[in-house]
Order: C-alpha cells, then structure tokens, then sequence
C-alpha cells in the first residue's frame, strides 16, 4: 500500500490579511446533490467578521420562475469560515423552522 498524502482529506486555502476585521464575506465553494427527499448542500466561506461582532445565520433564498421560492436558515454554527455542509429536507420528509 502506498504511502503519502491523501489528497481527498486535504484542505486548501489561504488568509487574506489585509481583510482581517473589514466584515468582508466571501463565498469561496458551493456545490449541491439533489437526491430523492434531500438535497445535500456544502458551502465554502471566508468571514472576516468586525471586531466584537459575530455571524448569526446565513439565509439561503431559492427561486424559481415565478420567483421567491423558500428560504433556508443555517444557524448555531461555531464558525462559518471554512467549508461546511447541509442536508436540507424535500418532499416534506420533515417538518423544520428552517425552511
């Protein structure tokens, strides 16, 4: 078996210095999967939040043609830098207060 980096388990990114403390937020990866009653949803951010402030949520809308389609919370996280991923219910398998 060979031995070295598994480039699956790796993380990439860098801090940009110069944002530290501007509030500046940076979508850096989006990426979904829509499978029969879920849709698997990861998110890649950079969050340069101000001095003595935080994040409380992140509000994704979806649209349709006719527009405003539902919205969705993503709430209670330690940190929202980072990447980080969400299973977001369908074809109402449950009930929650965040979509």
């Amino acid at each position: 078996m060979p031995y070295g980096l598994l480039r699956e388990y790796s993380v990439e990114g860098y801090i940009d210095f110069s944002k530290i403390g501007t509030g500046a937020i940076d979508l850096t990866a989006y990426k979904y999967f829509v499978g029969e009653n879920a849709v698997n949803l990861t998110l890649g951010l950079d969050a340069y939040v101000e001095d003595n402030k935080g994040i409380d949520e992140i509000c994704i809308e979806f649209y349709d043609n006719q527009g405003l389609a539902a919205s969705y919370h993503i709430m209670n996280k330690d940190s929202y830098s980072g990447q980080f991923s969400e299973v977001i219910p369908l074809n109402g398998v449950t009930n929650t207060f965040k979509l």
